[in-house]
């Protein structure tokens, strides 16, 4: 059996995994109790995307082991992937309680929240917060003095160091490659810290755009901060937070002088040593914000995000809905974001649209898909309106904008790069606004457009905002053909200007770093 495990990992390594799943399935017969074979199976499953069948693997293995943490922990991101959110905080708050001092399972519990429509913003900040405060409680003991400050000397360039797992082909791509890019080198020097060792032809750009590239996923969080110390780091920015890649060790341990959370994660880091957050003034309204934070929060004058879109995305088209005859929404966001009331919503939309058809995608087949369907079949939506659609790696770049006429956002989770990509195809994005930052991006980046019509602040506007628009072709077509142009003039595509405010920002919070730890003005 231990031979055919061992042939299965060397078949998956090796890029056949239909070849490995045999080898699995053939250990599972010849040890019917063991729990290696169905968590491999779960694994082999998850890469297939398929979430349902990948969950029933895991769920086996831990009938088998139910004291087994990592194989919990396993089935919970499956149920996220599938969709299945409030599976997974109820097991996720278990295990968090079971085992306090484990970083993939609190990391875990602590980002799934923003999906569930169940938990309060301020629930959400508390649990960040008492995290934190186990993580530097625990960490104390091996944790070094502050890192020195550089010689504050006249005109030295800035040393900004930013550490993320998702230099490659990620969301987070489109909104730092021109930051790197355009950071004033006569001022800053700038540095990237990768937690994880995978190159991809934007990995390559990315470097390239650097001027100095640490691959650090092999060092300890402690021997991470030492090499970031040791290369003298003024600004440390963490572009992943509590998602894949994050590393708050470095952090914890004070291993720059300013340390800054932004981009990559949508909400506090919880960590006392995090010195600030950057934000925009609608995401994070200074009157409901602050409270929320473990950080001080850094404001950018218009928008917090510099989007630079994918050069293979194709020109926008024609509306769909003129040559197909009937209109189609869309849902374009991961399905894990999409809650029961946005599907509510899209009920009454559909309902009272007859003609009108639903797209979703990245949404897997299995329950989850199912339950969907049929909380829409409650509304006398039949079988055939409804386009759903998995993931997959084949999809021409942009097709998917083009057969969609108007795009519906999720909530509580709103999106950020698929609302951006929606609209540089000429898609106005549906929106509901919330309370909480992930959950008033959406409302952002249409406020920076100008496209105010478009945010809704109720379950019920947000349908009469939808139906408004489909009842309108004439104003679709303004946007079809509009919208590129209108984000080209934008802040949101300003790149000289967001960059400058951002290093203005970055400037200000290390003079401020000066002025607290020596005294200098």
């Amino acid at each position: 059996m231990q031979a055919l495990l061992a042939r299965g990992l060397q078949a998956r390594a090796a890029g056949a995994p239909g070849e490995a799943e045999e080898y699995f399935r053939e250990a599972a017969r010849l040890d019917p109790l063991g729990v290696l074979p169905p968590f491999y199976l779960g694994n082999c499953a998850w890469e297939r995307r398929d979430f349902d069948e990948a969950v029933r693997h895991y769920q086996q293995a831990i009938e088998r082991a139910p004291q087994d943490l990592a194989l919990r922990l396993n089935l919970c991101k499956a149920h996220v992937s599938r969709g299945s959110v409030d599976e997974a905080l109820a097991e996720l708050r278990t295990l968090a309680a079971l085992d306090p001092d484990s970083y993939p399972i609190q990391s875990s519990f602590l980002f799934t929240q923003h999906y569930s429509e169940r938990v309060a913003p301020d629930e959400i900040a508390r649990t960040h917060r008492e995290w934190g405060a186990r993580f530097a409680a625990r960490l104390a003991p091996e944790v070094v003095p502050a890192a020195p400050l550089r010689e504050p000397v006249a005109n030295r360039r800035l040393r900004v160091g930013y550490v993320s797992g998702d230099f490659r082909s990620h969301s987070v791509a489109y909104f730092i490659e021109a930051i790197l890019e355009g950071h004033h080198r006569d001022r800053f020097e700038v540095f990237c810290y990768s937690t994880f060792d995978f190159e991809d032809a934007v990995t390559r750009r990315l470097r390239d755009l650097s001027d100095h590239w640490r691959a650090i996923e092999s060092l300890s969080d402690a021997q991470a901060a030492s090499a970031i110390r040791h290369d003298g780091i003024d600004i440390l920015v963490d572009l992943s937070g509590h998602t894949w890649g994050g590393r708050p060790g470095l952090f914890a341990r004070r291993a720059a002088p300013v340390q800054i959370i932004y981009l990559g994660y949508p909400d506090t880091s919880g960590l006392a040593e995090m010195d600030y957050r950057i934000v925009d003034h609608e995401t994070d309204p200074a009157e409901l914000a602050p409270d929320l934070h473990s950080e001080r929060l850094l404001y950018l004058p218009a928008t917090q995000w510099c989007f630079r879109p994918d050069t293979r995305l194709p020109e926008p088209g024609p509306l769909p809905m003129l040559a197909r005859g009937y209109l189609e929404f869309g849902s374009l966001n991961d399905f894990s974001k999409v809650s029961d009331t946005a599907l509510h919503c899209w009920g009454r939309i559909l309902q009272a649209m007859p003609t009108a058809r639903l797209r979703l995608l990245r949404s897997p087949e299995g329950e989850r898909r199912a339950r969907a369907c049929a909380l829409l079949g409650e509304y006398g939506i039949a079988p055939e309106r409804i386009t759903a659609t998995g993931w997959t790696d084949q999809i021409v770049p942009g097709q998917q904008y083009r057969e969609i006429d108007i795009a519906l956002d999720s909530f509580p989770f709103n999106g950020v790069t698929t609302t951006c990509e929606s609209l540089w195809m000429g898609l106005p994005v549906v929106n509901l606004q919330g309370l909480h930052s992930i959950a008033r991006s959406g409302s952002s980046l249409l406020k920076c457009l100008g496209l105010d019509e478009l945010v809704s602040t109720t379950a019920d506007q947000y349908v009469a905002v939808a139906l408004s628009l489909a009842a309108d072709p004439a104003r679709l077509i303004e946007y079809r053909e509009g919208l590129r142009a209108r984000m080209r003039r934008s802040a949101l595509m300003d790149e000289p200007a967001f960059v400058g405010a951002l290093e203005a920002l970055y400037q200000s919070a290390w003079r401020e770093c000066l002025l607290s730890r020596t005294g200098a003005h």
